[in-house]
């Protein structure tokens, strides 16, 4: 495509100039070609440079334009969703759904979601807190005997299995959600059993 374009390029610019400039019946034969070659050449390059900005350009915008836009719940996804959960009996107490306070998209992408996991027969509750740290993407959160937080592997299934059965569910429906086991937020209590499905910013695309 780029050579292409070159040679209509250097064609179109070519004639236009040798016409004005090389024409001269007083300049030696040689010199006239030469000068025609060194147009067409310059052109050509010209008008690939300008072809190969154009589509750094575009791909620039389109880089731009995917981290705008918000994620979304499709119906496929949602479909998906619902046969990832529906294996397993709802948990005990409904699944906090937390978005990031301020940010549109994460509201906007943990309502969708809290909405079909509700669909797919597990309670939820919605709620827009201000986040203590930068967290992007999903996180499942729930609490256990620990003083920091924990990544569950799946290995430590037995720890939480509902969240690893949330987990896999969002990863069947092409979400990936790490799973962490979090500190007491009232130590000398029982852990909470309240599972929560923390929806971060979005991560930004990958060039």
């Amino acid at each position: 495509m780029l050579f292409l374009w070159g040679v209509v390029v250097a064609l179109t610019v070519s004639v236009a100039i040798v016409k004005e400039f090389v024409d001269k019946k007083a300049l030696p034969k040689r010199v006239r070609w030469a000068w025609t070659a060194l147009i067409v050449a310059v052109a050509s390059a010209a008008g690939i440079v300008n072809v190969m900005r154009a589509e750094a350009s575009g791909k620039a915008m389109a880089a731009v334009a995917a981290n705008i836009a918000f994620r979304t719940c499709t119906q496929e996804q949602r479909a998906a969703l619902n046969s990832g959960i529906a294996g397993y009996s709802a948990p005990s107490t409904p699944v906090r759904v937390i978005s990031v306070s301020g940010d549109r998209e994460s509201t906007s992408f943990g309502g969708e979601l809290a909405d079909a996991i509700k669909a797919a027969g597990w309670p939820t509750t919605e709620e827009n807190l201000p986040f203590t740290r930068a967290t992007y993407g999903l996180e499942i959160h729930f609490e256990g005997l620990v003083e920091n937080p924990v990544e569950s592997m799946d290995s430590d299934v037995t720890n939480c299995p509902l969240c690893h059965s949330l987990a896999k569910a969002l990863e069947h429906a092409g979400y990936r959600a790490k799973v962490f086991m979090w500190p007491r937020l009232n130590v000398g209590m029982p852990p909470d059993p309240t599972i929560e499905l923390i929806v971060g910013y979005k991560p930004p695309e990958k060039p």
